[in-house]
């Protein structure tokens, strides 16, 4: 455990270290103040684009990171830590790590903002519940985004234009699923590989408060996949080597 908590400090050294996180910052600024410019808005209404937006943030920070280590760096990280394992699990907590902070600063702002604005932000009382059940949602929705994110690793997909084309494919096409599915009934025998962002949207959508049964299969799905997806992308990298 040792191992994987130093391997986490040096990447968040790395990260930080860089300009890579500039950029998934600003956005985010620009949409937290965006959406909550104009208010009265309904809280799972506005939670429900947020947690998207984390998602879509994630897969750029999962991008971009995979971009900071060569291949060279990753063989000296792993002669390290004794353990290919150690490695790629301290990167998916890594990983999970950013989509927490992501995760609470979206939760946590228009709460502040709301207290700042005389309770006037939402157009109900906000409560512990609504405010748990969004930093749950924002942080396993983030972890999505950060897994698919990096899983076109280098030694996965080598031509990097491609596997950013790739990346943001899939996440428009997770975002459209439902569309697609409406319109086109064969496609659900293909999109169920994609992240489950739209199932979520849909299962949180039209609701005034969050719903238990809803917010628990959401997460459900969502851990599922992510630690699907991350245990396939492990499965890749020990299959490809150096």
């Amino acid at each position: 455990m040792r191992t994987i908590k130093e391997l986490i400090k040096y990447y968040f050294l790395v990260y930080f270290k860089s300009t890579k996180f500039v950029m998934p910052f600003v956005a985010m600024l620009i949409f937290l103040y965006s959406i909550y410019s104009t208010f009265p808005i309904g809280i799972v209404e506005s939670y429900t684009v947020s947690l998207v937006i984390a998602f879509l943030i994630m897969i750029w920070v999962g991008l971009t990171y995979n971009s900071l280590l060569d291949q060279v760096s990753e063989q000296l990280l792993i002669l390290k830590a004794q353990s290919m394992l150690k490695y790629y699990i301290s990167k998916t907590f890594f990983l999970f790590i950013l989509a927490i902070i992501v995760g609470t600063i979206m939760t946590m702002f228009p709460v502040i903002q709301n207290i700042i604005n005389g309770f006037r932000i939402y157009n109900r009382n906000i409560t512990v519940i609504d405010i748990f059940a969004s930093l749950i949602l924002h942080y396993f929705s983030g972890f999505v985004g950060g897994t698919v994110g990096s899983f076109l690793h280098q030694r996965i997909m080598r031509d990097r234009r491609l596997a950013i084309i790739i990346t943001f494919g899939i996440a428009i096409l997770a975002l459209a699923k439902k569309s697609l599915n409406d319109t086109y009934a064969v496609s659900k025998f293909i999109t169920w590989v994609l992240p489950p962002i739209a199932d979520v949207m849909e299962k949180l959508s039209d609701n005034i408060y969050f719903a238990p049964k809803a917010v628990v299969s959401s997460l459900i799905y969502l851990l599922i996949y992510g630690s699907l997806l991350s245990t396939f992308q492990i499965f890749l990298l020990n299959k490809n080597k150096f």
